[in-house]
């Protein structure tokens, strides 16, 4: 994990951290020691040994909520029947990861210059998921885009 860190060193997001019901939605950063930044901050002093702290990385995309949330408005509707695909789209966010370091080690770049080139892409389209940027940024670079779409179909 220290490795992704560094080679991510920079790169801030928006996370979600969780020490048992305790939650903090704010600033995260990777540096050459790991992560940090306010949402770090702020759970360390809740964390104690053999406490384990999740990181969300994605909180906008909680399948909970999304499922929850379809069963409030539709409770007797199938959700594989109508929300399939959207529900597919968030499982694809789980997988950024692994596209981030497949997009890394095929194009020669960096997985901070993935990131950093793909929230750029993000910033200019609106309103797009960031695994389409990543896959937007592997077709500039003249990667296979049938091993993509492997990556997000498993």
């Amino acid at each position: 994990i220290l490795e992704f860190c560094k080679s991510l060193a920079g790169v801030s997001i928006e996370a979600s951290v969780k020490i048992n019901k305790t939650i903090f939605n704010e600033g995260l950063i990777f540096t050459h020691r790991g992560i940090s930044g306010p949402s770090i901050l702020q759970i360390s002093s809740y964390w104690k040994p053999d406490i384990t702290i999740e990181v969300n990385f994605l909180p906008q995309n909680s399948m909970d909520k999304t499922l929850k949330e379809r069963r409030i408005k539709t409770p007797k509707q199938n959700i594989s029947d109508s929300h399939e695909s959207d529900i597919k789209m968030e499982i694809i966010e789980d997988k950024i990861n692994v596209l981030i370091n497949y997009v890394s080690k095929k194009s020669g770049l960096t997985n901070r210059e993935v990131v950093r080139r793909s929230q750029r892409k993000r910033k200019a389209l609106g309103p797009v998921t960031l695994w389409l940027c990543v896959s937007l940024l592997a077709r500039e670079q003249g990667l296979d885009m049938e091993k993509i779409n492997e990556i997000l179909e498993k």
